[in-house]
Parts: C-alpha cells; structure tokens; sequence
C-alpha cells in the first residue's frame, strides 16, 4: 500500500472515532445533565446481526422504563455489548430527555465510560497516521 493511502486511512479512522465518540460523549452530558433519572430494565436483547452484519455475541439491549408522567418506554439502545456484561431482567439506572423520552442514556458502569472509549480510541489511529507522515517525509531519497 502507497504511504500516503495508508496515513489518508489512519487519519481517517482517527477522525471518524474521534468525532463519533465526541458526539455520543456529548449527548450522553446534555441528556444527564437537563434528564430526568428513573429506574429501568434489561427487558430484552437486539441481536447485533439483526441491526448489522456481526456476530451474535453482540447484543443491543432493549431498555423499558415508567418516565414521571406514568408512561412507560421501550427501546433498543444504541450501543451494543457482549452478552456477558448484561442480563435480561438486570436493573439499571435510565436518564431521559424530558422533551422526548426515547432520547435516553444508560447511566451505568460500560454505558458512560465507552464513549470515552470510542472518544480515545480515535487519537491511536490518528497518532499512528503522524508518525507515518513524520517517517514518510524525512524518508531518504
């Protein structure tokens, strides 16, 4: 592969990592700090290949709760998990956007911190695309 296809493709996925974990980070602060905390359940799973082509060991978990005004709400949460780390039936604390309710976050252990993950994860691939821009320019001629 030519260097600079490579370095193109490091900066990139840094950027796309970086962006999308900015954006759900983002999201999670706005809808926590103006949310409102009910308790919810693991009510059951999304299959990962059921929304993308993965294996089955993923699992988007599929989130109800009663909101304040008594309504109850049910929906697929956006970021997947290994089966392991959750179960159905699994008590969890839910913050919800007053104005539309199915805009929720989890607000719980792996929930909150992935969007950290994603977030740095996005600066390996990006500090990677550097060092192969640094080496590709002072490369001997």
């Amino acid at each position: 592969m030519h260097p600079v296809i490579s370095i193109l493709v490091s900066f990139a996925m840094g950027l796309f990592f970086i962006i999308f974990g900015y954006r759900r980070l983002k999201k999670a602060r706005r809808v926590i700090q103006d949310g409102i905390s009910v308790e919810g359940i693991v009510f059951d799973f999304a299959s990962s290949s059921d929304i993308v082509n993965t294996s089955d060991y993923d699992v988007y978990p599929i989130i109800r709760f009663v909101t304040k005004e008594g309504s109850w709400i049910t929906g697929t949460y956006d970021i997947a998990i290994s089966q392991d780390q959750i179960k159905r039936g699994q008590k969890m604390r839910i913050v919800y956007n007053p104005k539309n309710p199915e805009d929720f976050v989890i607000d719980s252990g792996i929930f909150y911190w992935i969007n950290y993950v994603f977030l740095v994860s996005g600066f390996l691939p990006l500090i990677f695309g550097v060092y192969q821009l640094i080496q590709w320019l002072y490369e001997p001629a």
